[in-house]
């Protein structure tokens, strides 16, 4: 496949909004994946063909230890496609760093390769979109993905303690009634924190976002059920630009309460796709349903994205029956 290696442009750490050292910094290593998720960020040509070189990934992480920073996390496109991945993760970890990388998993399914890279790291964050064969199909584009990830996740298992797993899912309108298989997939990693995210109107999101994102009275539906049972299976959910309508005002769920400074926006570390270089801003708005809520005034609530309401308008929010405390 043809890569390119266009520069990023400068500052290439996302540290806190508050000053001084980062504690924790996305790195971005190539825009190299096998899926093509129709709600992915980096969809641009540019982006998709990008491997970072190596002299330049090693640099950042000398700044990254000479700032205090605490830890890295690696990402893509798919980071464990760079072809220099383990040599930057030990590089990380003997920076000091606790090294983490999200990924779709699709690479750990090769047991020699995942024997050598999962030594090296303190987490993975796995990408589940979809949790049937049909569905992640359609969402990736990849015929045979679903079944490499199964693989993938039972290598894991074999991994044992040594490296902490999360997962996280892009909900979308199509694997919205795949969530149970989901569940069922990340169930085996009791303790395990599961990620649920509202899509976004960038890259592949943007331009057809209201066949994309799920409505939140349907979304609300669904989560009703899943909370407990995910619960009862040992895992934790957390949701990300959802109102707190959309799980039940449990504001114990919102990733949005738990980091409030990225819950509107964040520095990406690289410039490759024109629509978001520098500073991603989430751009999040109100209905007028949200009027009274008291969890809007406590700044529990951060609201849907803009393009939410101009898609589906405000009529799912605050559902009936379902008051803040």
């Amino acid at each position: 496949m043809k890569t390119t290696t266009k520069r990023p442009a400068r500052g290439s750490t996302r540290a806190a909004k508050t000053g001084g050292a980062p504690s924790s910094t996305a790195l971005f290593l190539t825009g190299l994946c096998p899926n093509e998720c129709r709600f992915c960020f980096e969809r641009s040509e540019n982006a998709t063909r990008y491997v970072r070189e190596k002299s330049e990934v090693l640099a950042a992480i000398e700044e990254l230890r000479a700032a205090g920073a605490g830890s890295v996390d690696l990402i893509g496109g798919e980071p464990l496609l760079h072809p220099d991945f383990a040599a930057i993760a030990r590089a990380a970890a003997g920076a000091g760093l606790r090294v983490n990388v999200t990924t779709n998993g699709l690479a750990l399914a090769d047991r020699a390769f995942a024997r050598k890279v999962l030594p090296l790291l303190d987490g993975v964050v796995v990408s589940i979109h979809a949790g049937d064969a049909r569905a992640y199909r359609a969402l990736t584009g990849n015929d045979s993905g679903f079944a490499t990830l199964r693989q993938a996740l039972r290598e894991l298992r074999r991994a044992g303690s040594g490296v902490r797993v999360m997962f996280n899912t892009t909900l979308t309108h199509r694997s919205l009634g795949t969530l149970e298989g989901i569940l069922a997939l990340v169930a085996p990693f009791a303790g395990a924190r599961w990620d649920i995210t509202n899509p976004f109107p960038l890259g592949g999101a943007r331009d057809d976002y209201a066949a994309i994102a799920p409505r939140i009275g349907e979304a609300s539906r669904a989560f009703a059920g899943l909370v407990p049972r995910a619960r009862a299976a040992g895992v934790v959910v957390r949701f990300s630009f959802f109102p707190a309508c959309a799980f039940g005002y449990a504001t114990e769920h919102s990733n949005d309460v738990a980091e409030p400074a990225l819950a509107t926006g964040y520095r990406v570390d690289h410039a490759l796709n024109p629509e978001h270089p520098g500073d991603l801003v989430f751009r999040r708005a109100f209905g007028r349903p949200c009027r009274a809520c008291r969890l809007r005034r406590e700044r529990l609530c951060f609201g849907v994205p803009e393009a939410y309401l101009a898609a589906f308008g405000d009529a799912d929010l605050r559902p009936p029956g379902k008051e803040p405390p």
